[in-house]
């Protein structure tokens, strides 16, 4: 009923088969069509979300793959459809399973931006040993320099000894911010922390220009994926 206005030029993702239902309909089709809009007034482009939901009967079906390519065998058009059209087939056995499988294929798509922000390499959130527990902060604000040591000891290539340096000399980023702001030139925000003294088993050395930069960019840049090393 459906077949003769079907165009395979549009994205179909999924199509359910019940082989037992003959009547009121054996396919069921799930369409997400994904797009760019216009751009907006702002001037970002977005992405959107076309859903439908399809349901054909099992003569449909057949008169659909008959008309991909007479020649094929059944295995043939299934690949066809996956690798060409995009569209995969699923063999299921009551509308049950298709509200299963839907469900299940709907909480794996709204897990996976968060998943995918986790298993960054530069996004290294899930601690372990003692960095896990974190640092106790107290009601009159006891603990918070402990806090302030390890955001800075979060940077690539800081070692304890460089974090209490940083501490030392600025006890919390407002005070370190407010540095940055009193400073003229990009570079000598840049270089504020490099002179810092850092002694480490009875030898001094300094802070360094490298770090001072990082430290710099990591409590002023804007860009949340921006990767600091």
């Amino acid at each position: 009923m459906f077949c003769n206005d079907l165009s395979f030029s549009r994205d179909f993702n999924c199509v359910y088969l019940i082989p037992q239902l003959r009547n009121h309909g054996v396919v069921f089709t799930s369409l997400t069509k994904l797009y760019t809009s216009q751009q907006a007034e702002d001037g970002q482009a977005r992405v959107e979300e076309e859903q439908m939901v399809l349901v054909l009967t099992l003569a449909d079906f057949v008169d659909i793959v008959i008309s991909v390519k007479e020649v094929m065998k059944l295995l043939k058009v299934l690949v066809y459809l996956q690798l060409y059209k995009n569209i995969s087939v699923v063999f299921v056995e009551s509308w049950q399973d298709i509200t299963d499988h839907v469900c299940a294929v709907t909480k794996a798509l709204s897990k996976r931006p968060s998943k995918l922000l986790t298993e960054r390499a530069d996004l290294p959130f899930c601690v372990d040993g003692s960095w896990a527990g974190g640092a106790r902060v107290g009601r009159d604000g006891s603990g918070l320099r402990a806090v302030w040591v390890r955001q800075i000891q979060q940077l690539n290539r800081v070692s304890p000894a460089v974090a209490a340096a940083v501490a030392e000399a600025f006890p919390s980023p407002r005070l370190l911010l407010q540095a940055y702001q009193n400073s003229g030139s990009e570079t000598e925000k840049k270089s504020i922390l490099a002179g810092l003294s850092v002694k480490t088993e009875g030898k001094e050395r300094r802070v360094g220009p490298d770090i001072s930069a990082r430290m710099y960019r990591s409590l002023t840049a804007e860009n949340p994926q921006l990767v600091l090393d």
